[in-house]
């Protein structure tokens, strides 16, 4: 396989890893909310107390997973970046003499304007 199909597909592969487990826990958080309004909902409807709240630590769980999914889904795309910049060739030394030389005059009558 070429490497530049190889390198758009581990891009690809890290963004889409990225997005499906944030996403997964966005759409995960919002099922157990509406579960937990039905249950309340339940429960003040037959007199049944509230079962206590989850702890905090599960929420920051939660939290450091996804910044941990994000942090490597931006570090595979970096890495494929970076293996792409390595690949660029850099201008030859005639090349950088041309874009350093000053610019010319400007035509006659440029200024009139």
């Amino acid at each position: 396989m070429p490497p530049h199909i190889v390198n758009f597909l581990l891009g690809s592969f890290g963004i889409v890893a990225a997005v499906v487990l944030i996403g997964g826990s966005v759409v995960l958080r919002a099922q157990q909310n509406r579960y937990r309004f039905e249950l309340a909902k339940k429960s003040l409807e037959t007199g049944v107390p509230l079962p206590l709240p989850e702890p905090t630590w599960k929420g920051l769980h939660r939290q450091a997973q996804s910044i941990l999914a994000v942090g490597i889904g931006l570090l595979i795309v970096g890495g494929v970046a970076w293996g792409s910049g390595v690949k660029v060739e850099r201008p030859g030394e005639v090349l950088m003499q041309a874009t350093a030389s000053p610019l010319p005059p400007p035509p006659p009558g440029y200024r009139d304007r």
